[in-house]
């Protein structure tokens, strides 16, 4: 299916379909401060269910949940991604990468 899309779709069209990179950091930056008031110090007691750590695509269940880490500091690193994710990245020429850490809820 992926795959279809790619050739059916120039990424450039798909590209304008979403929300300008200013309009993406006020949302985020909003929906951060709403969650920063909440307690900060929960990610190494966060259990994510076995059920979170899948997702239903296409009437079937796939696994979410790729990297769950906890290192001797405290430190948490938490990786959700899907197969066609997977899929999109295997076959990309280049990877672009955003330094928006500060954006996920501060428990992270």
């Amino acid at each position: 299916m992926v795959q279809i899309l790619q050739a059916k779709y120039d990424p450039s069209l798909v590209a304008e379909a979403f929300p300008s990179e200013e309009t993406a950091r006020v949302t985020c930056s909003t929906n951060k401060s709403k969650s920063s008031k909440k307690d900060l110090k929960k990610s190494l007691r966060l259990e994510i269910s076995d059920e979170l750590k899948h997702i239903q695509i296409n009437n079937q269940q796939q696994l979410f949940l790729r990297f769950n880490n906890y290192d001797k500091n405290g430190d948490r690193i938490v990786i959700f991604l899907s197969g066609t994710a997977i899929e999109i990245l295997q076959k990309a020429e280049e990877y672009h990468l955003d330094g928006t850490f500060k954006n996920c809820p501060k428990m992270f």
